[in-house]
């Protein structure tokens, strides 16, 4: 069954992905299912206060499918996560593609416009918004959303990590308040087998650019997805005992294919904060010793610039990268110089193309360019 309105992939090149190895045939949820039986008891995930391992991280995610097909969720529904780099992110993110659901990827600070955007074009039938994050009140919005978008049936509200679970809105349900509610002893398998979509299916909706003012959606199906986070993980040469910071948006795509997915898929550690700036990207480099990251140029020139940056341990780092726009070649090597630590040029699309350097790149060629694609097809 695919997406009413999303064009599969010609047979002809199906045949030819799954015959090269390109195509798993699995699904994200199974992805995470698999890193938990391989890494059970190694930290998955750190957010906060919350840290999971990977047999945590699964039973959570499992807990929340489950939860969302009881709530009404059905197979294929389009999803709305607004969600800021909390644990919360993951737990859902998860927990929608092992009950079918899919995902629709939107940044903490899109307006009332573009969240109605984003409902108008993929018809979604719930939305999972912060009740406030930084100085956005979020609820403020719910109502006339609700209003503008019929098709919007379950809104889900979180409370920012740390605060009680406050009562919400009269036609909306409690996030936190809604897993209480789900017994964690209920079989996942018994639930969710029928509710298990096609890895040929769209898996999510990724925002990208565009001319008109309104960002676009870009429909990504599991196994063409998983190719790209597949093979990012082998160029980058990923291993168990990686530590990934995230320190940009987890619901762009750069977050998600780069750092996200790839580690868990290799049993590395991911550590999620909130903040951008640069004291805060050192603290937790310290404190976690992360050993990975991507950053925006903007970040990167704050790091190498920051008055302190002696004062931190970061001897942990062994890769950063640069993505999301331009990195001068001035700025890749200073990278390397002051961080002491091999940095990768990156470039992607919310589409598809992924390109970067490799560990043994000369220094000229990371300097000035982006690499070569990923994946070898």
């Amino acid at each position: 069954m695919v997406l009413d309105g999303a064009n599969p992939f010609p047979k002809k090149f199906a045949d030819l992905y799954y015959k090269s190895g390109f195509w798993s045939g699995i699904t994200f949820g199974e992805m995470l299912d698999r890193s938990s039986e391989l890494y059970g008891d190694r930290e998955a995930l750190v957010a906060g206060e919350v840290r999971l391992t990977y047999r945590q991280l699964k039973e959570v995610t499992d807990r929340i499918a489950i939860a969302f097909l009881k709530l009404g969720i059905r197979k294929l529904d389009r999803v709305l996560l607004q969600i800021p780099n909390w644990a919360e992110f993951a737990y859902i993110y998860y927990g929608l593609h092992k009950m079918g659901a899919i995902p629709v990827m939107c940044l903490p600070r899109l307006s009332q416009r573009e969240i109605e955007h984003f409902c108008e074009i993929t018809q979604a039938r719930s939305w999972i918004v912060p009740r406030r994050y930084e100085k956005i009140d979020y609820l403020s919005m719910i109502e006339s959303i609700r209003l503008s978008q019929p098709s919007l049936q379950h809104i889900l509200v979180i409370d920012a990590p740390g605060q009680p679970t406050e009562p919400v809105p009269a036609g909306t349900w409690s996030f936190h308040g809604l897993l209480k509610e789900t017994d964690a002893r209920e079989s996942p398998k018994d639930s969710l087998r029928s509710s298990r979509p096609d890895p040929e299916e769209v898996c999510h909706f990724m925002p990208t650019g565009g001319t008109t003012g309104l960002s676009k959606l870009v429909p990504r199906t599991h196994n063409d997805y998983l190719c790209n986070v597949v093979f990012r993980t082998k160029t980058w040469l990923r291993a168990p005992d990686d530590i990934t910071l995230i320190a940009t948006p987890v619901t762009h795509n750069m977050a998600i294919e780069v750092s996200l997915n790839p580690t868990l898929l290799s049993g590395g550690k991911v550590v999620m904060i909130t903040s951008t700036r640069a004291r805060e990207i050192l603290e937790a480099i310290q404190k976690e010793r992360v050993t990975t990251m991507i950053l925006v140029p903007a970040q990167l020139q704050q790091i190498v610039d920051f008055p302190e940056l002696n004062q931190f341990d970061i001897s942990s780092l062994k890769v950063i990268a640069g993505a999301g726009s331009h990195v001068a070649a001035e700025l890749a090597k200073k990278v390397h110089e002051k961080l002491g630590c091999r940095f990768y040029n990156v470039f992607g699309m919310s589409e598809g193309p992924c390109t970067q350097t490799r560990w043994d790149d000369p220094e000229e060629a990371v300097a000035h360019t982006v690499g070569w694609p990923v994946c070898p097809h």
